[in-house]
């Protein structure tokens, strides 16, 4: 039995197809995506606009094009299925690898060459032996994604195709009740490239939850403040301590316990302004109090600064954030902010805009 033949029976065992078979299905699954696609994007309620007629001949030509792959899958002579051949194959790998294995240790006396070790043909029996244990692991533990029979094959693209074409079906049922036929062969299309990705049965198509339907109408609405790809950004404001000689708001009198009341201010201030004082331009004075004893308390120059303390994509998340935590914040206020050049935020916020709005959820 030739390799080919080998993995065609293997292919058939675990997806019903053989490699032909498949590379078929994933093309014409991919033509059928993309005509949904062509006409999701050109046509208004399925409608073709006049001057889109390039556009609908090209789209007009993919269904053909899928149909001739299926008559040309048809027409595939079948390899005959040599299950009975796998079996032996089997016994014969497990045969070779316990010869090998006794004669590593030593229970076989002879030479490698007279026990009929061949280098090369072990490590082929060592690879055989291994893709089989992978197919049984994942069948045990109900993995969905091909093992060694469909390593020719992208996953990841073979998933986006099936993806697409979920995403795509659900999109043209909400626009029209026309499948003008496409639902049909799309589906028999895909089903073994499902089948293949995700396991016996294909996903459920999502349903976009209550409350992303509502950030997607709000960015779609809101007031972005003259500013492409906004973020709300929550502030609150904090003073930090300066030098004097440079920008600050305010001075002030304080000590680890915190700033002194107006009265001690006021006191302070006028101890370090007199000139025949004992303080006079100090910024360290002590001050002292019949109830609470001696403080030393130092002048400091203080500038007020924002303090970060979220992003919300949309204002009605700020606000909402706000509402509950607001009340924990000094002075809070919303800034509006750009995603210049962040190109992940931009895609997030692209995708949750583009999500379409959905009950059920």
């Amino acid at each position: 039995m030739s390799s080919l033949e080998k993995e065609d029976d293997l292919d058939r065992a675990l997806s019903g197809q053989t490699k032909a078979d498949r590379l078929i299905d994933s093309a014409a699954a991919l033509i059928a995506g993309l005509a949904f696609e062509i006409r999701l994007s050109h046509t208004i309620g399925g409608i073709w606009r006049a001057n889109e007629l390039e556009a609908k001949a090209e789209h007009d030509a993919m269904p053909e094009l899928v149909g001739e792959l299926g008559r040309l899958k048809r027409s595939i002579p079948e390899t005959p299925n040599n299950s009975d051949q796998i079996a032996d194959d089997s016994k014969m790998v497990a045969d070779y690898l316990r010869s090998y294995n006794a004669w590593r240790r030593g229970e076989d006396e002879r030479t490698m060459d007279e026990a009929g070790i061949v280098p090369a043909e072990l490590g082929q029996m060592i690879d055989a032996a291994v893709a089989a244990l992978e197919e049984r692991a994942a069948r045990a533990q109900g993995d969905a994604e091909p093992v060694t029979a469909w390593r020719d094959l992208e996953i990841g693209e073979s998933k986006m195709i099936g993806d697409r074409f979920l995403t795509f079906s659900g999109r043209w049922v909400e626009m029209t009740e026309d499948h003008f036929g496409f639902e049909d062969v799309v589906t028999a299309a895909t089903r073994p490239m499902q089948r293949k990705v995700y396991g016996t049965h294909p996903p459920k198509a999502q349903v976009v939850p209550e409350w992303m339907t509502e950030v997607s109408e709000n960015l779609a609405t809101q007031n972005n403040r003259i500013t492409q790809d906004p973020l709300f950004v929550v502030f609150q404001k904090r003073e930090i301590v300066v030098d004097e000689d440079y920008d600050h708001d305010r001075i002030s009198w304080g000590n680890c316990e915190g700033e002194a009341d107006d009265e001690v201010q006021d006191w302070l201030n006028d101890a370090r302004e007199d000139v025949d004082g004992d303080h006079y331009l100090d910024d360290e004075i002590e001050f002292h109090d019949e109830d609470s004893g001696t403080e030393t308390f130092r002048r400091v120059a203080l500038k007020e600064t924002d303090k970060f303390v979220t992003a919300c994509i949309t204002e009605a998340g700020a606000k909402d954030y706000l509402n509950a935590n607001g009340h924990n914040l000094t002075r809070p206020h919303i800034y509006v902010t750009s995603l210049y050049r962040n190109e992940e935020m931009k895609r997030l916020r692209d995708w949750l805009m583009s999500q379409p709005p959905q009950e059920g959820a």
